[in-house]
């Protein structure tokens, strides 16, 4: 490396650097902020007495039936895309290979999902050639066709730069109204926990919106291949070239993976890591009391248990609802997040009307069929039956959401997601032999139609007041799964190696 170089370098190096919130978001910008800067000081900040924010993992004793592995946060992750790259990377640097589950491509899990409408599961086609099949066999899904005909000759609504919609006043006007209501509305529940009349198209799916503008319908596009960007692919190509090609090899069958111990494992993997490093120091128990800015530029962090340390650089990973109450001189978007009920029941090994990942409930089923607001079923012992010892049926009832928790008290939990289980799976699944109930408070953030453009005003608000020495991260601003989160961290990381400095949404500035 030439003097210049090395001049060049210690200009973008940040003296310090403190992080506040040690969920993924902010264990990965940690992780890699240690590796790119072994010289820089990296402080993380957790207000709670442990690491990994909504994943958390654990194992429960069945006494004669053994165990059961028990998620009450996100239970699987997806290897696809730069984020999905991004994860696997992770798994191959942290040494994680050995403790890999996953299920194929051609696995139940993967190929079997359903929807519960109006009062019975359909299964939804998984093909083009398991359509027809599908059409006669479920009423619900006779709409499909018609929809594929209206997306393929509805125009494309071509957009000024940053106009906005509904996810489903997207599907309402490309694939019509039972489309919306019985299935894209049952697929919102399912990720976001949200009313798809609430979701912003352009950040929540911007592959649905790429695809109307590139080729005039989802179909077309689809068909055409149009929806990667081309350094989105060579960006996802150069990170799995690094990575072990047995690694490799094993993801390029799978649909959906996981750990023997769930996805804690990379939580704690990426804690032990983190311990390793002389140069980091975390601090759990210890809220942000307050976010002060120096003469200097330099940020404080006082925390309530009192705390105090200066850092050239700060990145927030904690939500936008929380990071508001913070007196900055930032307009923080104050996002709905709805509260989810997680409740997980478990059974000797039982016979189901069903095979497959599980099912979600639109908002078109009558109430009077989900009578507890219910968002959807996992049938967690078809997705992993790997992770417990023994045979046992497992599944996992999620409620609330856009319907609200009508308890927040366990027993009371409990019973509903029976009740739901019994009456939509089946009459066997009365006396489960163990249980666990989480609830989730204000969980995964719901983007407004509009989100980009005070995405980008944040952008703009971080560079101008903050000189880009503040970054925000993580599922309020830069996408809700584990992959995103993790990517959310990397990308704050290498606009730091680049630049120096980083606003966390440069994706989204203008």
């Amino acid at each position: 490396m030439t003097s210049k170089n090395v001049i060049a370098q210690s200009l973008k190096q940040p003296k310090s650097i403190s992080i506040i919130g040690g969920g993924i978001s902010g264990l990965s910008a940690a992780y890699y902020a240690s590796k790119a800067f072994p010289a820089t000081k990296v402080h993380l900040f957790e207000a709670s007495d442990r690491l990994g924010g909504w994943i958390n993992s654990e194992r429960i004793n069945l006494g004669n039936y053994g165990t059961a592995l028990i998620e009450s946060g996100p239970r699987t992750l997806r290897p696809n895309g730069v984020s999905g790259a991004l994860v696997l990377d992770l798994i191959d640097k942290l040494g994680l290979e050995s403790s890999l589950l996953s299920a194929s491509k051609s696995s139940p899990a993967a190929k079997n999902r359903f929807i519960y409408h109006p009062d019975r599961l359909n299964q939804l086609p998984s093909s083009l050639a398991s359509i027809p099949s599908a059409l006669l066999k479920y009423k619900t899904l006779r709409a499909i066709p018609a929809a594929i005909l209206n997306d393929i000759k509805t125009p494309a609504h071509k957009r000024e730069e940053n106009e906005d919609e509904s996810v489903d006043a997207f599907f309402r006007r490309r694939f019509g109204d039972k489309i919306a209501d019985n299935i894209a509305s049952a697929v919102i529940h399912g990720i976001y926990a949200t009313d798809s009349r609430d979701l912003s198209l352009r950040t929540a799916f911007p592959l649905l919106y790429k695809l109307e503008q590139r080729a005039g319908s989802v179909v077309k596009g689809l068909l055409k291949g149009v929806g990667k960007d081309k350094k989105e692919e060579a960006l996802e190509l150069a990170i799995l070239d690094g990575i072990s090609p047995s690694l490799r090899a094993t993801m390029q069958t799978a649909s959906i993976f996981s750990f023997k111990n769930g996805i804690s494992e990379i939580v704690q993997t990426l804690e032990s890591a983190l311990h390793k490093n002389n140069n980091v120091e975390i601090y759990k128990s210890s809220p942000v009391k307050a976010i002060t800015q120096q003469p200097n530029k330099d940020f404080v962090i006082d925390t309530q248990n009192g705390l105090s340390l200066e850092s050239s650089h700060l990145i927030s990973s904690i939500p936008a609802k929380q990071l508001s109450l913070q007196k900055l001189k930032l307009s923080i978007p104050v996002l709905k997040s709805p509260d989810v009920a997680v409740v997980t029941l478990v059974y000797p090994q039982t016979e189901l009307p069903i095979t497959g990942f599980g099912y979600l409930i639109p908002r078109s089923t009558p109430r009077q069929k989900n009578p507890h607001g219910v968002l959807g079923v996992v049938l967690d012992s078809d997705a992993m039956p790997k992770q417990d010892p023994k045979p046992i049926t497992k599944l996992t009832v999620m409620l609330g959401g856009p319907y609200g928790l009508k308890s927040f008290d366990d027993d009371h939990l409990k019973n509903m997601a029976i009740e739901t289980a019994v009456n939509q799976l089946s009459d066997n699944l009365h006396t489960p032999i163990a249980s666990k109930v989480s609830v989730a408070r204000s969980c995964i953030p719901t983007y407004p139609p509009g989100y980009q453009s005070t995405l980008q005003e944040l952008h703009d608000s971080l560079s101008t007041d903050y000189d880009s020495r503040f970054a925000v991260i993580g599922s309020s601003f830069t996408g809700i799964s584990v992959g995103d989160c993790v990517r959310s961290g990397w990308e704050t990381i290498e606009s730091y190696k680049a630049f120096g400095k980083a606003t966390g949404l440069e994706r989204w500035k203008r």
